[in-house]
């Protein structure tokens, strides 16, 4: 009876192990479940970081100049920014000029930063940047000693833009204001290089009937011995 038994077990377990072992029962579901795989979770991958631009290239060919922004007085910081322009490094003026003007507003040379920065502008003839430039002067610092040169400008600027009645509006109120200064001889000469009335003949200076001339380049922009 003891033997019988085993046998039938053992059939049993015979029987069990061919049927898990068939591919038929293995479809059915959850008569045979296999261990899951284990699937290599994926990471996202450390994001890169952006190539940052690095500055432009200079037009004229020169290696670029590296700024000081900090560790410098506002008198260093304005010589050098005077010096780059002395030098036609007209990018590295206008960023040392406008830190500047970030780092010192209140100084008694941001006018003249200012103006130097008009200045790069208008020497790279990008006259409504100059235009900007000259205009805060007069509007941000009406009492500054760069006024009388900033009415100059402001002219020259209008008039490179055809714009010459504006043009002779600026010179006209730069004679009748400052009358003896450097700048005001300068726009008495350009009444007589341009065929226009003399500030005191009489005669309108801003008459839209007057056929104004075109002027020449006005080349003494920057240098200290002639501006």
């Amino acid at each position: 009876m003891f033997m019988k038994k085993c046998c039938i077990t053992g059939v049993l377990i015979f029987c069990g192990f061919l049927m898990a072992s068939s591919p038929l029962f293995a479809q059915v579901p959850g008569f045979y479940s296999q261990s899951p795989l284990y699937i290599q979770p994926s990471y996202p991958s450390y994001p890169s970081y952006p190539s940052y631009p690095s500055y432009p290239s200079y037009p004229w060919g020169e290696a670029q100049m590296s700024v000081p922004y900090y560790g410098y007085s506002p008198n260093q910081l304005y010589q050098c920014g005077l010096q780059l322009v002395y030098a036609r490094r007209y990018y590295d003026a206008i960023r040392t000029f406008q830190m500047f003007l970030q780092m010192y507003p209140q100084s008694s040379l941001a006018d003249n930063a200012l103006y130097w920065t008009g200045e790069c502008y208008y020497a790279q003839k990008r006259y409504y940047d100059a235009l900007s430039y000259f205009q805060r002067i007069l509007f941000e610092y009406p009492r500054a000693n760069k006024v009388p040169d900033a009415l100059l400008k402001t002219a020259l600027s209008y008039m490179s833009l055809k714009q010459y009645v504006r043009g002779c509006q600026y010179l006209a109120d730069l004679v009748n204001r400052y009358p003896n200064s450097d700048p005001a001889r300068k726009a008495y000469r350009w009444f007589d290089r341009c065929g226009w009335p003399s500030s005191y003949s009489g005669r309108s200076r801003c008459s839209d009937e007057y056929q104004y001339q075109e002027p020449e380049y006005y080349s003494d922009w920057t240098f200290p011995k002639n501006y």
